[in-house]
C-alpha cells in the first residue's frame, strides 16, 4: 500500500482481520476479562457444529441503485436502476 504510513497500514490490516471475524463468526477477545470469559467457559469443553453462511445468493442479489442525472435543460434528478442496469 504505497503511500500510507507504518501504522496506517497496521490499523487497517487489524480492520480486514475484524472484519472477517465478524463474517465468519469467529469470536474476538479484545481485553484480558474477555479471554478469560471465552477460555473458562464450559461450553469449550462440548463439541461445536459451525454453521457456515452461504455467501452466494448474498453476492448475487440484485441490488437497486439510484443513479443523479440531469435533465435536457440542466435540471437535477434521479433514476432508479435493478441490479441489471435498467430502469425499475
Amino acid at each position: 500500500m504505497p503511500g500510507f504510513s507504518p501504522s496506517s497500514k497496521r490499523l487497517m490490516a487489524a480492520s480486514i482481520r475484524l472484519r472477517m471475524a465478524v463474517v465468519w463468526n469467529i469470536p474476538i477477545a479484545c481485553n484480558r476479562a474477555s479471554a478469560d470469559l471465552m477460555i473458562s467457559s464450559p461450553l469449550m469443553d462440548e463439541e461445536y457444529d459451525r454453521l457456515v453462511p452461504d455467501y452466494d445468493t448474498y453476492r448475487a442479489r440484485k441490488v437497486p441503485v439510484e443513479v443523479e442525472i440531469e435533465d435536457e435543460i440542466g435540471e437535477p434528478g434521479a433514476i432508479i436502476l435493478d441490479g441489471d442496469g435498467l430502469e425499475a
